[in-house]
């Protein structure tokens, strides 16, 4: 029964070529779902090459399309196995690499030698036959490239490992193929993303820790991979529906996307701001197993490819492995360095661009292959901001220094630090041998900047000179330990350096420059397995880097009888004049021994050639009154600065905390309202019984939107009645697409009406059965999708 007047028929004809072609190609998932995993599986590609880490990698976003969609066609075929697909999507890669990615195998001259032997052939073969050298051209170049990758797989196994970029870009290409095929494989076959994206998210990730540059990328992929898990979800139950018969709702489509899209924001928006979760106690346990093994490996692979720029170590730059130096590396292994800003720092109360080091932590443990942490022989406590973590400071002339650090690349888990620390503008923890030897201080919460009080010697040669050869107990146990299996060579070294009869600040001096004559290198081999790395570093290489020159010096001192230890850090960086700031990049990363001197307390030295020595006075040793000996800094004024400062950063961290348990709670709302109306539209679909009347109150809303929602007054067929005349005005009214319109407009009015007709029988006629309502509620599938066409046309 027809409720309006008809429309002229619009005559649409045939679709344009380019639809045909797109419903001839489409997916079984749709054209989203497709073009969703491909968004996905090119933001590892994309961001290899927006990072410039090795130039060359763009052919590998080629092969990650050509991968996705050559194992998605593939899983279409229902009769291939996993296996046989695996071999011939792996064949596929290698070949596709070797001639896009690499291009060792070039088609170009195999197409041009069969042209002219075919044309030779043809011709008469009067001239002589054109040589065919193709084949033997190929195999040179592909036997030539595979013995590049020998050498370079070789390199990386057994060291030292040999760079060509070459090869690199071909194994980069082969694993873009090997993600997307296996992502392809997984959502067309298996219907699930999760699986076919946790590679390239895995991936993706390590590259984003490496180069800041591509963390864009990664937010974008776990964006689209939260829009990509609710369509290919949607998707693989629509299908489902269709097979077994289940009625449903195509606009179900449409609220999916509305619902992804709400998630993908929402995830997009909150993963920048996502704190990382991880106790620092688990972190230090699996670093103790894993630093070695995988620092290793690191070493290898950086020594295998030509980065385009400097990269960091997923190791926490705070060394924790047993037997280890800090900054993530041991002994005889080549240290992370690279150009990254690590620190930049204001200080105030010392000279302006004096040579400052800046200490994080401190070893006293010497094994023979390294230094350790001191384990249980370490005391932690924590203090306030501004309190002082120790107050029987040697009382030496000296200075108090107030640094503002920003951390920038470096290590946030420990606080950085000119001379002797005293106090931070932060709640802190400092972690030290009783009664007051200090290892490390740490900021609670791993801040970004922070402001630290500290005392700063003033090196007086004269002064130290002067000391006295006694030690305190606790000071000399801890801190003139020594292996027992020592090289006796070191002995006569020593003796020959620094002769026992000189005092102690003099040997000191002796044993700085005698190492300072050794060559610095980088380039250091791995140290022979059961050796003492000092006299293996003394006796046999006699060349190394800073982590080599500060072991030697501590170890020397101790056994001339000189408590001492080693420090680890950065050196001074550069100083900026006109914004009297410094600047220490990851170059600056250094190890330096430090000394304990009687009254005194610990001073610096510098056995690294290439670094510039401490600067040291010689005062008049008569100036040394008791007066002089016991002048301290004053240190309240500092201090005060620090309980304020800290005030301030507890209302700023109550005012951070509040918002996010805001946004937290509004952000669960909205995951529980998506989750909720995701679980009653996929599953919770629409019964035989309930379906017309879930029909009809979907076209009263269409009404609302339509500008026609239903009047109190209205019965039903007036009110479809009203829904058909206000969709044929907007059809006449249209200016754009007005074909299209009309002949929505058209199924609008057919359609309606025969829902019209239904719903009225079912309210009140007999009843019909559930099989027949739901053969006849499939009817109006079309019904929808005209509604949304013809509100798009305003």
């Amino acid at each position: 029964m027809s409720v309006g007047e008809s429309l002229p028929a619009a005559d649409m004809g045939p679709p344009p070529f380019f639809i045909r072609v797109l419903r001839r190609l489409r997916p079984d998932e749709g054209w989203l779902v497709y073009l969703l995993a491909l968004g996905v599986v090119l933001t590892l590609p994309y961001a290899a090459v927006d990072s410039a880490l090795v130039p060359g990698l763009r052919p590998a976003i080629w092969l990650s399309f050509l991968g996705l969609s050559f194992s998605w066609w593939l899983a279409y075929r229902p009769r291939l196995p996993g296996i046989a697909a695996a071999f011939i999507l792996g064949l596929s890669g290698i070949v596709a690499t070797l001639v896009w990615g690499v291009r060792v195998l070039n088609v170009g001259p195999l197409v041009g030698q069969a042209a002219r032997w075919f044309a030779w052939r043809t011709g008469g073969q009067a001239a002589p036959a054109p040589p065919v050298t193709y084949f033997q051209d190929q195999w040179d170049a592909l036997a030539g490239y595979v013995q590049r990758v020998g050498w370079w797989v070789d390199g990386l196994v057994n060291g030292p490992g040999v760079p060509d970029n070459l090869v690199v870009i071909g194994l980069a290409g082969l694993l873009a193929w090997c993600f997307a095929a296996w992502a392809g494989w997984w959502i067309a076959r298996r219907g699930q993303s999760f699986v076919a994206l946790l590679p390239t998210g895995i991936v993706l990730a390590q590259l984003a820790f490496w180069v800041d540059d591509t963390r864009w990328s990664l937010i974008t992929f776990l964006g689209a991979t939260a829009m990509l898990l609710v369509m290919s979800r949607l998707s693989w139950l629509m299908r489902h529906w269709d097979r077994t018969g289940t009625d449903y709702s195509p606009e179900i489509r449409l609220d999916m996307v509305l619902i992804g899209l709400g998630i993908a924001s929402v995830t997009m928006i909150l993963a920048p701001a996502l704190p990382f979760i991880a106790s620092n106690e688990f972190s230090q346990a699996f670093w103790r197993i894993f630093e070695s093994p995988y620092k290793e490996i690191e070493t290898r692979v950086s020594a295998s490819f030509e980065a385009g720029q400097p990269v960091r170590s997923l190791v926490p730059a705070f060394g924790v492995a047993e037997g280890g130096l800090p900054r993530a590396h041991l002994l005889g292994g080549r240290p992370e360095l690279g150009r990254e800003i690590a620190l930049r720092v204001r200080t105030r109360g010392g000279d302006p661009g004096q040579s400052l080091y800046w200490r994080g932590q401190t070893f006293a443990h010497y094994t023979g292959r390294g230094w350790d942490g001191g384990g249980a022989a370490v005391t932690e406590a924590t203090f306030a901001a501004g309190e002082p973590w120790r107050t029987d400071m040697e009382r030496t002339p000296g200075r108090a220094l107030v640094s503002s650090v920003e951390v920038v690349e470096a290590t946030r888990s420990v606080i950085y630090v000119a001379g002797e620390p005293v106090s931070a503008d932060r709640p802190y923890r400092a972690r030290y041998y009783p009664p007051g030897e200090l290892v490390s201080l740490s900021a609670t919460g791993a801040p970004r900047e922070y402001t630290v009080l500290s005392y700063l010697f003033v090196p007086d040669a004269t002064l130290l000179r002067a000391t006295s050869a006694e030690y305190p107990p606790e000071v000399a146990a801890r801190y003139l330990q020594l292996p027992e299996d020592l090289d006796p060579r070191l002995a006569t070294f020593l003796q020959e350096a620094a002769p026992a009869a000189l005092p102690p600040y003099d040997r000191a001096i002796a044993i700085e420059t005698a190492l300072r004559r050794l060559e610095y290198t980088l380039d250091v081999p791995v140290p022979p397995e059961g050796r003492e790395l000092v006299s293996w570093f003394l006796f046999d290489l006699q060349r190394g880097y800073c982590d080599y020159f500060a072991s030697a010096m501590v170890v020397l001192a101790r056994m001339s009888g000189i408590p001492a230890r080693l420090a680890v850090g950065y050196a001074t960086g550069s100083y900026d004049v006109q914004t009297s700031e410094y600047t220490v990049t990851e170059l600056s990363a250094h190890s330096w021994p430090e000394l304990y001197f009687t009254g005194v307390g610990w001073v610096r030295f510098e056995p690294t050639p290439g670094q510039e020595p401490p600067l040291r006075i010689a005062s008049d040793p008569r100036a040394f009154t008791p007066d002089y000996l016991g002048m301290i800094p004053d240190f309240d004024p500092g201090l005060a600065e620090l309980r304020e400062l800290g005030e301030v950063h507890v209302a700023e961290e109550q005012r951070e905390a509040a918002t996010s348990n805001v946004l937290a709670v509004l952000t669960g709302l909205l995951m529980l309202w998506s989750f909720a109306r995701f679980t009653r539209l996929v599953f919770s679909p629409l019964t035989a019984t309930d379906a017309t009347g879930a029909a009809y109150m979907r076209l009263l809303d269409w009404g609302r939107r339509l500008g026609r929602p239903p009047a109190p007054a209205d019965t039903p067929r007036e009110f479809v009645r009203g829904v058909v005349g206000a969709t044929t005005q907007r059809a006449q009214r249209a200016r754009l697409l007005r074909g299209m319109t009309r002949a929505a407009a058209e199924v609008v009015q057919a359609d309606a009406s025969d829902l019209l007709d239904t719903y009225e029988a079912a309210q009140f006629g007999p009843k019909v059965e559930a099989g027949t309502e739901k053969k006849r509620t499939r009817r109006w599938a079309r019904l929808w999708p005209a509604l949304r066409r013809v509100w798009l046309a305003k």
